[in-house]
């Protein structure tokens, strides 16, 4: 049987390469993916309508069509693909996603500390018990300094 992925991501160039990721891993183009957030049809026609970004990302995320990708099977797996450089841009807002980027001293996180910051926020905005539930089926795909 195939592997079966439900893809969250900022867009369609994202999908792209976590698609090429996905079938260099398994050596195969038999993978199952379902492009969640952005929305994408076999010509794209609906790109501009369907496009994304990080915030439809935690949108998605905090919805409940992301909760009823996990009851499509048992071995269905959701990617949650997302780029840090959003967080240092002036459309960032702390107060609505308050995302841990610094330190005590004002030292920006390590890349390792700033991917861990994220999942944090991720799995708060998920609901850590809905999280604990399905966290073997949840990969975190997060860019840093792209």
């Amino acid at each position: 049987m195939a592997a079966t992925f439900g893809l969250i991501s900022e867009g369609i160039t994202d999908q792209i390469v976590i698609e090429s990721i996905l079938v260099g891993y398994y050596n195969s183009k038999n993978i199952i993916l379902d492009m969640l957030q952005p929305l994408r049809d076999e010509t794209d026609e609906n790109l501009a309508a369907s496009d994304g970004n990080w915030h439809k990302v935690f949108e998605y995320c905090k919805s409940k069509q992301f909760r009823d990708a996990f009851s499509i099977r048992e071995d269905y797996y959701v990617i949650i693909q997302l780029d840090t450089d959003f967080l240092f841009t002036e459309h960032y807002s702390r107060e609505d996603y308050p995302i841990v980027t610094h330190d005590t001293s004002n030292v920006r996180l390590s890349v390792d500390d700033l991917v861990q910051s994220m999942v944090d926020f991720f799995i708060q905005l998920i609901g850590e018990a809905f999280y604990k539930k399905h966290d073997e089926q949840i990969i975190f795909a997060i860019s840093v300094d792209s």
